[in-house]
């Protein structure tokens, strides 16, 4: 759990990006797949991998393979938000809005 003297300021390393915001924030409705979480942030393969890759290292998300049952032999991958990312997103929420009062 995230203690109370971070600043904005100390999150901005990790959330200095609008796509690690976004993927963080469409994580906090719902666990997406890879393809769901390109098609909403629009970036190409290597962009989000860079960013997702730093979201884990941050321990902000994890994932998980899955079978799919619609196509044979194929796994697709499913990720998620830690309790910790979600803490953390929404203290950085909370910090952000209070900075544009």
């Amino acid at each position: 759990k995230m203690t109370d003297n971070k600043t904005l300021s100390n999150l901005s390393s990790v959330f200095d990006s609008a796509t690690r915001i976004q993927i963080m924030a469409s994580l906090t409705v719902s666990p997406l797949t890879y393809a769901q979480l390109k098609k909403i942030c629009q970036v190409t393969d290597g962009k989000l991998f860079r960013h997702i890759d730093k979201l884990i290292e941050e321990g902000f998300i994890e994932f998980e393979k899955e079978r799919n049952d619609d196509i044979k032999y194929k796994r697709h991958t499913i990720y998620q938000l830690t309790e910790t990312g979600r803490d953390t997103f929404q203290q950085f929420m909370k910090l952000l809005m209070e900075s544009m009062i």
